[in-house]
């Protein structure tokens, strides 16, 4: 009976040779061949995409000292609590706490600029409507700018009530048709623009306070997970009771604060869809 010795354990073999070794005795020379081409391809590659990661890196740098600010802000921890109770992860409520109270008093100024900018140069189309194409042109040409996606819900809202059969995007192109000096989308531009001026915001009207647009950001962030916010005035405290009204008073130390003003800003500026 044979016993197997003076046949080495296949553990030993690779104990007592070297990988490189082991390989020149099982593979033949054509398969030896192609594995350093394919070695020296994933060399090439590697070289290639050296300096695409450098340009990534460099754009993460900026995205990674921001991040090293949100985190060594102070937490929003009202927003932060209430975020986490809905379902995010607390990192990720860390991240939109801070997103909501760093943009609540820029886009509140922000939209500001934006509603004058835009009832004026509406205003400017209307008081030009006797003047030539050449003039309402340039009327036009002020106009087309501001035409985008802070502006579009005050646009369509006023489309929609002053029944003009238009959309966002034919009113855009009809501006931008104008603003070169078509003598037809001139007069065209000249026929409606006095019935949506009617019904945009008008350039004069009251600020947007920051209070008002960060709880509308809170309730933008909270009906993305699902949270719609829901009517919850009670009769018998005369107050709003729901806390989200009560996380945005906690957080900007406004024990009197109301969401009314945010609610209808949400619904106007179309932020959900619910």
């Amino acid at each position: 009976m044979n016993s197997g010795a003076g046949h080495p354990a296949p553990e030993r073999i690779v104990a007592e040779e070297t990988l490189g070794e082991v390989l020149s005795r099982l593979l033949t020379a054509e398969a030896r061949s192609a594995i350093a081409a394919a070695g020296k391809q994933v060399v090439t590659f590697a070289d290639q995409l050296r300096p695409v990661l450098a340009t990534l890196l460099k754009r993460l740098v900026p995205l990674a000292r921001n991040m090293e600010a949100v985190f060594q802000a102070p937490p929003a921890a009202s927003y932060e609590r209430l975020l986490i109770e809905m379902g995010y992860e607390s990192v990720e409520a860390r991240i939109r706490s801070r997103w909501i109270l760093t943009n609540g008093r820029r886009w509140a100024k922000d939209l500001d600029v934006s509603r004058r900018k835009l009832a004026s140069a509406l205003r400017g189309i209307v008081k030009a409507a006797d003047q030539s194409p050449l003039v309402m042109g340039r009327r036009a040409a002020v106009l087309l700018p501001l035409l985008d996606d802070w502006t579009r819900p005050w646009v369509e809202t006023a489309i929609a009530d002053s029944g003009v059969p238009l959309s966002f995007e034919e009113f855009r192109d009809l501006v931008r048709e104008a603003a070169e000096g078509q003598p037809s989308a001139c007069g065209r531009l000249c026929e409606i623009a006095p019935q949506i001026f009617r019904h945009v915001p008008k350039a004069r009207g009251a600020s947007l306070k920051a209070p008002t647009v960060t709880h509308a950001l809170l309730l933008m962030i909270a009906d993305d997970a699902g949270h719609p916010a829901a009517y919850t005035y009670c009769p018998y405290e005369e107050d709003w009771v729901d806390r989200m009204t009560e996380a945005t008073r906690r957080q900007l130390q406004q024990p009197r604060f109301s969401p009314i003003a945010a609610r209808r800003l949400l619904k106007s500026q179309k932020w959900t869809h619910s």
